[in-house]
């Protein structure tokens, strides 16, 4: 699964961004699992949808690695830290 590439900005505001970006996909597992739950979503439709949020929430778990490990880099080269 592919991820677009974003624009280059500053390591502590990439893992500003990344985090922010996966809290929003867990609000919306956290979303699906209480429609399903609560009856409004059927067994298949639900299983489809979580398994896409699931991989999307992955990719965005390892967006926030990267952003770590980027700005991590950075600060030994002497850049910029996330205070």
């Amino acid at each position: 699964m592919s991820r677009p590439r974003r624009q280059a900005q500053a390591p502590s505001r990439e893992i500003v961004d990344a985090v922010a970006s996966r809290e929003a996909s867990l609000r919306r597992l956290q979303r699906l699992a209480g429609d399903f739950a609560e009856g409004r979503l059927e067994a298949s439709e639900a299983q489809r949808e979580l398994v896409d949020s699931l991989l999307h929430c992955r990719a965005l778990s390892l967006d926030v690695v990267e952003a770590f490990e980027k700005w991590r880099l950075a600060g030994s080269r002497g850049g910029d830290n996330l205070g």
